[in-house]
């Protein structure tokens, strides 16, 4: 299945996904109610086994037995979609070329987040270096995927270069700190989160919004831990295609 492109006012439809299928979502444009039965069928979720399937409620899951409104986001499956992982800790590594429209400041000079839409709607969001993202097409990867109250979607993702090189020093990505990809960044070669990452044991600098693997954790200890940790690429292993890498600040807390 592909996503259907779409740039319009999620109010002028029903947003509808997949329990099984994520990151995959289908605007159904309509200005009226609909019931379960013709929204699984506008959006060609309706299985061709002839299997029952059911509507859902993105933000918690429930199932839904009366019309569906213009603005709600909604996902069709067998069985209610697994809410035990918050939706926006849930990490389905995507592709991206995009168009970074806008940028905003962090908590470090220099830094920001550019963001852009992508071909479904959705915002995402990436860090980089102020004047040099803003205003220009770029490859990115979608780590994580959000659907606010409103049924707006934002994502959080990161840059690469290309195949052969895909980072340098001075690059900005993120990664997450548990689960079975943790630590580890896109690799466009394989399609998945598949390059080690280490994190600085020792920070022998004078910024401190640099930091090693062991002050973050200390940072965590006093502020809360944190999903994902906003880093800074100090150098690119060719031969072993890993990073060495120190947690930015800025991009975390």
């Amino acid at each position: 299945m592909g996503s259907v492109e779409s740039q319009r006012n999620l109010e002028d439809g029903i947003r509808v996904g997949h329990t099984d299928v994520p990151g995959y979502w289908v605007d159904v444009k309509t200005n009226t109610s609909m019931t379960t039965h013709d929204i699984i069928s506008r959006s060609g979720m309706k299985p061709r086994d002839g299997s029952e399937v059911n509507c859902y409620l993105a933000n918690n899951g429930s199932i839904i037995t009366e019309t569906i409104n213009p603005g709600q986001t909604i996902l069709v499956g067998s069985s209610p979609p697994d809410l035990r992982v918050p939706i926006n800790m849930r990490i389905s590594p995507m592709e991206h070329s995009f168009y970074v429209k806008w940028e905003r400041e962090v908590g470090c000079p220099g830094v920001v987040v550019g963001s852009g839409h992508l071909v479904d709607g959705c915002t995402l969001w990436v860090p980089g270096l102020e004047g040099r993202t803003m205003g220009s097409m770029r490859s990115a990867v979608e780590l994580t995927r959000e659907i606010n109250s409103n049924g707006k979607m934002h994502a959080q993702g990161y840059t690469f270069r290309n195949n052969e090189r895909p980072y340098v020093p001075g690059d900005l990505a993120r990664i997450t700190t548990s689960g079975n990809d943790s630590f580890r960044l896109y690799d466009p070669e394989t399609g998945e989160l598949s390059i080690p990452v280490k994190i600085i044991d020792e920070n022998n600098s004078r910024d401190g919004k640099r930091m090693s693997f062991r002050e973050a954790k200390h940072k965590e200890m006093d502020f809360g831990t944190r999903f994902l940790w906003g880093i800074r690429i100090l150098s690119w292993d060719e031969e072993n295609r890993r990073v060495l890498a120190f947690v930015e600040e800025g991009l975390t807390w």
